[in-house]
């Protein structure tokens, strides 16, 4: 399986990748791609069955599985990431963007602080 290379954090990733339950097909070029692939899925994954030229034809196998990502008004520090699994969907809290750069922020401004005090001490 390969990473997504947008959009996906790894800590979501991994997650789905570990305990997701993910749907399998095998297809053929003449193949129709199951319904419940996104558009953009459906356009890459046509893209490895179209034949090209002097071949007969294509088979491939996908395993695909659909994941929500959800932001909440009320909780604008989090992010969540819902993926089924074999008993139950699970679900990821992430921080958002702006929370991480708010701890980078901070760590900074800390590191920065102790910086000058042991400069003032020495």
């Amino acid at each position: 399986m390969n990473t997504p290379k947008t959009g996906l954090p790894y800590r979501a990733w991994e997650g789905a990748r570990e305990s997701g339950n993910w749907n399998r097909t095998n297809l053929i070029h003449k193949d129709t791609l199951p319904a419940d692939m996104t558009d953009q899925f459906r356009d890459l994954a046509q893209s490895y069955l179209t034949p090209h030229e002097a071949e007969i034809g294509r088979q491939a196998t996908f395993n695909y599985m659909r994941l929500a990502r959800v932001e909440v008004a009320q909780h604008s520090h989090r992010v969540y990431y819902v993926f089924p699994t074999a008993a139950s969907p699970r679900v990821l809290v992430l921080p958002s963007q702006q929370r991480i750069w708010q701890i980078a922020g901070a760590a900074l401004g800390a590191l920065l602080v102790l910086f000058l005090l042991v400069r003032l001490i020495a």
